[in-house]
């Protein structure tokens, strides 16, 4: 314990306050990300994004979806109503299908099975993924890939324009399935913050190591000013990064 005081009591203000920043970041969070999994996630067609409200057994969602205010109506039994401004669209019946077709070489192994209907007619059966990766896809049906900004066909042309995306539905009717964050990518974070911590709680350890690399007989060696303000520089940029990397994981649906 008294190594550790001797340390922090040695470091200039600078390093303290990374040290504290990247510490209060991986608290912060990690009580996000637990928080967040207990929560129904919020619904985002990549630009906006409409978040959930109980009202009785009813769940609203609400915000700002291609321009206009829309509210989103989903009961129980899992018919939903699309609302843009005063345009009204359904209502639909959405399930999250086990025998829609999601063994495809197009998705991968996190693709759920979704049906779509309206009335007698099925709008949509096919496989959606939260976060596809590589060259994977977010929708397919029959075997094909789907435009991730694909919306239902509508009877009026005239309202097509607005109708709702294939991918809000199907993240509406995977509502119980669904949570906000990414804990494996965040133990990635997780552990890259305590490498960067460590670096600048050692910081002399790290530079006499990289001086034996560039020539022999350098254990007294110093640091240049040059060196001492790279290195601060480095720790703001790896800092600034690991927030958006953390911001990411945090509002990232799976």
């Amino acid at each position: 314990m008294k190594f550790w005081q001797q340390k922090w009591r040695s470091m200039n203000g600078f390093r303290r306050m990374i040290l504290v920043v990247l510490a209060l970041m991986l608290v912060g969070f990690g009580a996000a990300m637990a928080a967040a999994q207990t929560r129904l996630p919020f619904i985002s067609d990549g630009e906006g994004r409409l978040t959930p409200k109980a009202e009785g057994e009813t769940l609203v969602y609400s915000g700002q979806l291609d321009g206009g205010q829309v509210r989103l109506t989903v009961r129980p039994d899992g018919t939903a109503e699309y609302q843009w401004e005063t345009l009204t669209y359904g209502p639909y019946q959405l399930e999250g299908s086990p025998e829609a077709p999601v063994s495809s070489a197009l998705v991968g192994p996190n693709a759920r099975g979704v049906t779509i209907r309206q009335g007698d007619r099925i709008l949509f059966w096919g496989s959606y993924d939260p976060a596809p990766k590589n060259v994977l896809f977010t929708l397919v049906s029959d075997g094909a890939p789907l435009a991730e900004r694909t919306r239902i066909p509508v009877e009026d042309a005239g309202q097509q324009e607005h109708a709702p995306r294939l991918i809000v539905l199907c993240q509406a009717a995977l509502r119980e399935e669904l949570h906000q964050g990414d804990w494996g990518v965040f133990g990635i974070g997780a552990l890259l913050t305590l490498l960067v911590m460590a670096w600048v709680l050692l910081s002399e350890a790290v530079f006499q190591f990289r001086a034996s690399l560039w020539a022999r007989g350098t254990g007294g060696a110093e640091p240049s000013q040059l060196y001492t303000t790279v290195e601060g520089l480095s720790w703001m940029v790896v800092t600034v990064l690991l927030a958006l990397l953390y911001w990411m994981v945090l509002t990232r649906i799976c």
